[in-house]
């Protein structure tokens, strides 16, 4: 799957890779790490993409339908904020800061 590195993050991961030329020609495994700054694009299977997912967006088809699986729907809040309420008590923390910095008098 491939992705591009969201603004503002950095990914990092590791993958074990096989490589020729180990003891009795069997291959020897290596840890490649990798780092993607944003913007570029990265190829990860899922198991990789999994820890990064807030980090990446899709390039590709398979991509997509990989993020929008694993979307959670986030419920609406349950109750609406009172904004007459709301503004009286920010009117009231104002005045009562205000008058905390006034000198006193003597």
């Amino acid at each position: 799957m491939k992705f591009k590195v969201r603004k503002g993050f950095v990914v990092h991961f590791a993958r074990v890779v096989e490589l020729p030329g180990g003891p009795d020609g069997e291959p020897r495994r290596e840890i490649q790490t990798q780092t993607f700054w944003e913007g570029q694009t990265v190829v990860m299977e899922p198991q990789e993409a999994k820890e990064h997912l807030h980090k990446l967006e899709a390039v590709d088809k398979e991509a997509s339908v990989y993020l929008d699986s694993r979307a959670v729907p986030i419920a609406a809040p349950a109750q609406t904020v009172n904004q007459a309420a709301l503004g009286a008590a920010v009117a009231e923390a104002v005045t009562k800061a205000l008058a905390a910095m006034r000198p006193q008098a003597a």
